[in-house]
């Protein structure tokens, strides 16, 4: 399932790098558990990865 949500953010500087960092972690913990799920052959939660 994709969700997609537009919103306008307007962070400080300082709060954009933190939204930066935060965002690159969510994207590299998705692309770890997307890697696993296609090295295990997973589909679904009760596939066991």
């Amino acid at each position: 399932m994709k969700l997609v949500v537009r919103v306008k953010l307007l962070p400080s500087p300082e709060q954009a790098k933190a939204l930066q960092a935060t965002l690159r972690a969510c994207n590299a913990a998705a692309d770890h558990a997307s890697q696993g799920a296609q090295t295990t052959g997973a589909r679904d939660k009760g596939d066991g990865w």
